[in-house]
């Protein structure tokens, strides 16, 4: 079927649908929110992740929804924990045309006959708009609702399950956040708060009905099945016992501004402070303060505290910074560390059956950033600041800039991306 006769298909099929997507930064809420509107009929497709140790109730995502925003994230040349690095209108790109091909077919394939389709999945944040614009062709109904948790939590969360410093998850909230209310201004919403959803399960599923007009029947039976599963002391990063100001200014601002979206209605005052925070935030983050950096690390026999050396690229609080593993062993002792950490690398390259003899030329052919840096076997860089530090104190003038000081084998620098596919 071409796309023509498919998108007419879908439209066919789309009448009286609606699209509940629940955006949110990751330890936000997200995965309670949508484990309540599962219980409530809302469909997550056939393909449903499971939980974790970090998650042990359920993600409440759909494996191919993840899957394919993994996959255009990489694209993109970014990931989960990386998203400083998406610039300008990126969903306008001719060459997206192929990834709203592949979500609409997901949309065919795992939601074929459901009319309360449910997307959850914290990238939702910063992939919005394509999702949008195939909602739109498809003539599905759509409606977002806002998770709001503390920032201060939720980078207790982070440091617990991914060992990233405050700096880098208050970035990491503030792009998802700031983007997630951008990119859903002027559509149907609801802002909800974190806690109030573990206190008052109930309450909040009720508001949801009311705004969205989804005449749920909440029955007794359905009741207590949320109250079951809304469970509040799984909550284990609170930030009861600290002081408001351990967060800047600005992250506070904005947290707040939600709150004033969950107890008000929006205004044009409201609105201008958004856009305050939006333009003041991402003026500094721009390419030409932080340029793309590519960390190339070489994985063979005789690699030991791996594990180490991973953790030390991925909890960098620099804001564009892609990781590139290239593994040239395939003991089982290294899959697993690489396996157990994937979720945190921009990608892992098999030389084993890659068909490449040269690493040289699979480096090249796979980094994409401003400045390559390749961290050797077994280095780590000295904390997770070193790179945005080094940036921040030196001119990029160079071809290649020394960076010795800030890895532990003195041995690391930064080749500017011509110079380096031409040596």
């Amino acid at each position: 079927m071409t796309n023509d006769r498919l998108l007419l298909h879908l439209k066919e099929r789309a009448l009286n649908k609606l699209a509940l997507m629940v955006l949110g930064m990751h330890r936000s809420g997200t995965s309670a929110t949508s484990g309540m509107l599962s219980l409530c009929g809302f469909d997550l497709g056939r393909s449903v992740m499971g939980g974790n140790w970090a998650n042990p109730k359920g993600f409440y995502e759909n494996l191919l929804i993840t899957d394919f925003n993994e996959d255009l994230l990489h694209y993109l040349h970014v990931n989960w924990h990386n998203t400083l690095g998406l610039h300008g209108e990126w969903w306008k790109l001719e060459q997206i045309d192929l990834y709203k091909g592949k979500l609409w077919k997901i949309i065919q394939k795992d939601f074929p006959d459901s009319d309360l389709l449910l997307f959850k999945d914290p990238r939702l944040c910063v992939l919005l708009p394509l999702y949008i614009t195939v909602l739109k062709e498809l003539n599905i109904n759509f409606s977002f609702i806002l998770t709001s948790r503390h920032p201060v939590d939720i980078a207790k969360s982070l440091l617990e399950r991914d060992s990233f410093i405050e700096t880098k998850s208050y970035n990491l909230w503030m792009d998802y956040m700031l983007k997630a209310e951008n990119y859903s201004r002027g559509h149907s919403r609801l802002v909800v708060n974190y806690d109030e959803i573990l206190r008052e399960p109930l309450r909040i599923l009720s508001k949801i009905n009311k705004i969205f007009s989804l005449n749920l029947t909440i029955t007794n039976e359905l009741n207590v099945q949320i109250t079951n599963f809304i469970e509040p002391q799984l909550n284990h990063s609170r930030c009861e016992n600290l002081p408001i100001n351990s967060a800047a200014s600005e992250i506070m601002h904005l947290f707040d501004l939600f709150q004033k979206l969950i107890e008000s209605q929006v205004t044009q005052e409201i609105e201008k402070e958004f856009d305050w925070s939006f333009n003041k935030f991402y003026s500094f983050y721009t390419r030409q303060r932080f340029p793309k950096i590519t960390i190339l690390t070489k994985v063979n026999e005789n690699t030991e505290n791996l594990e180490k050396t991973i953790l030390s690229v991925t909890t960098q609080d620099y804001p564009d910074l892609e990781f590139i593993i290239i593994k040239e062993t395939s003991r089982d002792e290294i899959n697993s560390v690489l396996a157990k950490n994937a979720y945190l690398i921009s990608q892992i390259i098999d030389m084993t059956c890659s068909g490449i003899e040269s690493v040289q030329e699979l480096q090249k052919k796979s980094s994409h950033g401003d400045w390559i840096g390749i961290l050797e076997n077994n280095d780590t860089f000295l904390n997770s600041q070193a790179l945005s530090v080094f940036i921040n104190f030196h001119s990029l003038k160079e071809e290649m800039v020394r960076a010795d000081e800030i890895t532990d084998h003195n041995n690391f620098s930064l080749l500017k991306y011509d110079y380096f596919i031409n040596m």
